[in-house]
């Protein structure tokens, strides 16, 4: 595999100011799944994206439920690598 292709076990992050607001997607390596979020700019980044991350595993959940749970077990919390 060469860096450029996308792992299974990642999940890629963008943010994006849009006026007054930022945007958030997460983006599963694996599957190609993403979600967006949107938040204020004065919250915090690690914030935005632990919530987008959330939102991502709920989704795989719902649509790939053997994916959902291997980020789960990564480190109890729900947290897989990014």
């Amino acid at each position: 595999m060469n860096h450029n292709t996308p792992s299974a076990n990642e999940v890629y992050f963008e943010f994006r100011q849009v006026g007054q607001q930022i945007r958030v997607t997460a983006i599963d390596g694996g599957s190609g799944i993403e979600v967006v979020i949107f938040g204020p700019l004065n919250v915090p980044q690690h914030d935005l994206k632990n919530l987008a991350m959330r939102k991502l595993l709920r989704r795989l959940e719902r649509e790939e439920p053997e994916r959902g749970e291997e980020f789960r077990k990564r480190d109890g919390r729900g947290f897989g690598t990014y």
